[in-house]
């Protein structure tokens, strides 16, 4: 069979190939070792420093690639990508779109037009229960979602839609089970994601210059991952007099890395102002990590304020700042916390044993 997959992240361009997030480029080659053609469509950029964990090389893995580059004008890009989307739906079996996106839109319409059967993998909120949204799930012959919430929603379309497994490094096997939150004398505390202003993370840097005005120094603020903000980040960092309580790791992507910083890590803090559902809040259940999150997005389907972390609502520096102290003074207090959130994980994927890959072709061939 002959898949066209669309991802909705641009492919970043580097002297050695093209690369996405590692877990979605497994995905892609995934489908090419169940006995597929696979072609990935989408824009091409130069590597930039929002490209977090873009990290994985597409190239040279027989997977057919169209990138069509994109410039500072869309509109050629746009207009290009319009003839070449055409005949690349038109020539294949199946197109499957990851969602939502202005071009995963267009080549949707495409097949509707050419009676090419398509699916939906929705990771973001941004527009999917708009109009044109509703008329092309009914459309669709497989929709799959990152999370109960969107299957929810989607399915007041009126149409069949399920929860697939997360794409990520982690599994069921690396849960660490029974983590205890003992007092110590020094704590690590962790970001894991873009850095960027949507993320909350000068909110976090503002909360860390607070709790030292505060006395309270017995911690270390860790900054894993690269974005537009980092530099903005690491210089006001440095003008706060901040540099010996806040480390910036950059982009950690190897498993054995980023397991141990989650296993030294003693509170993760994610204060975004949107998502869909982030992968690291699963990460760092997998590990027992206690967690202050935004309930943003479909956040509060799987998390519970008091139960499986604590909730802080985005761009509110006076409350991720209580919370933090909060923390640190009572920290051992937070056992039935971690406890609650690995469970909570284990959970939910109890019913999602299937790789993304599998469940995609099974659905396609009707098992």
């Amino acid at each position: 069979m002959k898949i066209l997959v669309v991802n909705n992240n641009v492919l970043y361009e580097k002297e050695s190939g093209l690369f996405v997030y590692k877990e979605t480029g497994k995905f892609f080659v995934d489908l090419l070792q169940n006995g597929n053609t696979v072609t990935v469509f989408q824009f091409r950029m130069p590597f930039a420093g929002n490209a977090l964990l873009a990290d994985y090389n597409i190239c040279n893995r027989n997977l057919e690639i169209t990138a069509i580059k994109r410039r500072k004008n869309k509109v050629w890009a746009y207009i290009k990508a319009f003839f070449i989307g055409f005949y690349s739906v038109n020539k294949s079996d199946f197109v499957y779109l990851f969602y939502p996106g202005q071009i995963c839109n267009i080549l949707a319409i495409f097949c509707v037009i050419l009676g090419k059967p398509f699916g939906f993998y929705v990771r973001g909120e941004k527009g999917i229960t708009s109009n044109l949204s509703r008329f092309l799930y009914k459309k669709a012959k497989v929709i799959f979602t990152i999370s109960p919430k969107f299957t929810e929603r989607i399915k007041q379309a009126g149409t069949n839609v399920e929860t697939v497994r997360p794409m990520m490094m982690f599994t069921e096997d690396d849960v660490l089970y029974n983590r205890k939150t003992k007092r110590k004398q020094f704590y690590n505390l962790l970001y894991v994601g873009r850095i960027e202003r949507d993320k909350g993370v000068y909110e976090i840097l503002e909360a860390i210059k607070n709790i030292i005005d505060n006395e309270i120094r017995n911690f270390k603020m860790h900054f894993v991952g690269e974005g537009f903000a980092a530099n903005s980040l690491k210089k006001l960092t440095k003008d706060n007099e901040l540099t010996n309580y806040i480390e910036f790791h950059g982009i950690v992507s190897k498993k054995d890395e980023l397991s141990h910083i989650y296993k030294n890590a003693d509170l993760l803090i994610l204060p975004s102002y949107h998502e869909g559902f982030p992968r690291v809040l699963y990460e760092a259940m997998i590990f027992g990590v206690p967690i202050i999150t935004t309930f943003v997005g479909s956040i509060s389907y799987l998390m519970k304020d008091e139960y499986n972390c604590f909730r802080v609502e985005p761009k509110n520096v006076i409350e991720l700042t209580t919370l933090i102290m909060n923390f640190l003074k009572d920290y051992e207090k937070l056992s039935f916390i971690s406890e609650n959130a690995t469970q909570t994980f284990i959970d939910y994927l109890s019913d999602k044993k299937d790789k993304h890959a599998v469940r995609l072709i099974n659905s396609i061939q009707g098992k």
